[in-house]
């Protein structure tokens, strides 16, 4: 069963990436989506920040490399 933090999440990369949500999962990351680069990685940042209102330290945004991993700073900063 997915939570809430993780729905959120999956939809803001299928914004970011113009896909559908059903296509992105935990697993979506830099090595399934070829348009994983930094600039999409800065716009899935700045999404994310804007979405769950909080600030993503530059060693925490050096994480965003899945969804899963967006998924778990998410979590290390009590979201959800």
């Amino acid at each position: 069963m997915s939570s809430d933090v993780e729905d959120r999440t999956r939809r803001v990369v299928a914004e970011v990436f113009g896909l559908p949500v059903e296509q992105v999962t935990l697993a979506t990351s830099h090595e399934t989506l070829p348009d994983w680069d930094s600039l999409n990685v800065l716009n899935v940042l700045m999404a994310v920040e804007s979405e769950f209102g909080v600030t993503v330290a530059p060693e925490e945004a050096a994480e965003f490399v899945s969804v899963e991993r967006i998924v778990a700073v998410l979590r290390s900063k009590n979201v959800g």
